[in-house]
């Protein structure tokens, strides 16, 4: 069992998990002066990484795919054991879900689910760019996330 937090970013498939959790790396390195310690940054958004970064003197593993519970176990396997926090992504449930609860005590888990936008006919134009918005605040959110259980731990 993996010591430290963890924050699910959890939801169903092609909502934008990736792009919500590539972007709380990025604002980490760029607005919240985290550094890169482990791992390579993808220039493009919806490409998955698995990287570690320093913040606020405390390590945060995050790993963007989680699709299913292989994929997660290989991409912890690439973290170390100590980070203070992991973030990663899960279905909703399967084998994702199941890996997680295996790995983390049930009181170290903070499960948050994906904020996605629908709509009807007439805002179809406007959803893109809508749900970009969305994944946006939701990153802050989850730095947020991390702030408090900063406090905690």
């Amino acid at each position: 069992m993996k010591s430290g937090n963890v924050i699910v970013l959890w939801g169903r498939g092609s909502k934008g998990k990736t792009q919500t959790l590539n972007l709380v790396i990025q604002k980490l390195l760029s607005n919240f002066h985290a550094t890169l310690l482990k791992g390579t940054l993808s220039s493009n958004i919806e490409n998955d990484c698995c990287i570690v970064l320093k913040y606020k003197n405390r390590k945060i593993g995050i790993i963007t795919n989680g699709d299913d519970g292989k994929i997660l176990e290989s991409k912890f396997a690439l973290l170390p054991d100590d980070c203070d926090i992991y973030i990663c992504a899960s279905r909703t449930r399967g084998s994702s879900c199941e890996y997680i609860n295996t790995r983390f005590s049930q009181n170290a888990i903070l499960w948050q689910e994906k904020w996605s936008v629908t709509g009807g006919e007439n805002c179809v134009d406007c959803l893109e760019q809508i749900q970009k918005q969305a994944n946006d605040m939701q990153a802050l959110g989850i730095i947020e996330a991390i702030d408090l259980l900063y406090t905690i731990i």
